[in-house]
Order: C-alpha cells, then structure tokens, then sequence
C-alpha cells in the first residue's frame, strides 16, 4: 500500500486525504481500518470475503469488484462517485450503499435479492444491475408499491409478456405504458 497525507486517529482508524488504491495485492482482508477517504476507494481484484475496515465516509468512487464477497456489509453508506461491486458472490444487495451520485455497478453476481436497493439508485442504474428474469418477476411488484416512479424510467424497457402479467396493477396505479 502506498497511502500518502493520512492521518491516524485517537480511534486507531485512518483518514486519507487523497485516493486509497489497494487492488490487484491478492489481499484476503483489508488490513487497516480506514474512517474517512476524501478521494476514490479501490479494493478491486483481490480475495476478499468481507468489506471489514472499509471506509465509514467517502468522497469518491468505491471499487470492490473481482473480489469473493458474499455481503456488502461494511460499505459506506453514501458514495458520492460510482460504486461497483461486480463479480462477486453477492446474493443480495443487503448492506449496499442507500445514495450513490453516479453509477452502480452489480453485474457477474447472481443476485436473488434486490430488495435492499434504493429505488433512486435502480432508477439512475437500470442499465447496469442485471438480475435473473426470476428475481425480477419477483420484485415486480414490490418495487411498483415501493416507488412507482421507478417505472417512468422503465416503462420502455417492459415487454408485452410483463404488461399483460401486471395489467392489474398498472391499471390499479393509473399508469400509462404509452
């Protein structure tokens, strides 16, 4: 690791005011315990099984993917760039963040759970979070309930065989497929 302008805190955690590159060094674990980055977190393309010592609070973009991470607990809660945890073992998107302001990657998973994702976020990333037509039949309707603006975005993106299987619903909500 080559960390530069960091400082240690009472706490023993680190804040770094720069990026933190820490990918590619076949790490099992991240071995300090960052607080604060005020720059990009990359983790990426290492052997990590959980995201224990990741920052508390970042000003950047946060990179795991092409990792062995079952979980995202331990992310940050908001990540101001993008986010991409692709390529993973991730089942779910428990522990995800609940703001990105960019992109938010999740592909080469096989997610079965995408209850724990914002709706803000799938709105802005729908191109980019890929789940199996399954997982999608079954939050069809949760998502609908949980923020039926989400389907301004996809209304295109809706096959026949998905508006005749959920016609009641659209109908119930006044949504208009045109």
């Amino acid at each position: 690791m080559n960390i530069m302008k960091y400082t240690i805190n009472v706490d023993l955690t680190v804040d770094v005011d720069n990026d933190v590159y820490i990918k590619n060094e076949e790490l099992t674990k991240i071995p300090v315990k960052f607080n604060k980055v005020d720059g990009d977190f990359s983790c990426g393309k290492n052997k990590l099984t959980s995201l224990e010592n990741c920052p508390n609070n970042i000003h950047g973009s946060f990179y795991c993917y092409e990792n062995k991470l079952t979980s995202l607990e331990g992310c940050p809660p908001v990540v101001i760039g993008n986010f991409s945890c692709k390529d993973n073992y991730l089942t779910s998107l428990k522990g995800c963040p609940s703001i990105v302001k960019h992109s938010f990657y999740c592909d080469g998973n096989n997610l079965q759970d995408i209850n724990d994702l914002d709706s803000k976020i799938m709105i802005k990333n729908v191109d980019s979070i890929y789940v199996s037509r399954e997982t999608w039949d079954k939050y069809f309707e949760y998502w609908i309930d949980k923020d039926f603006s989400i389907f301004n975005v996809l209304k295109y993106r809706i096959n026949d065989e998905m508006k005749q299987k959920y016609n009641y619903l659209f109908q119930e909500k006044n949504f208009d497929l045109l």
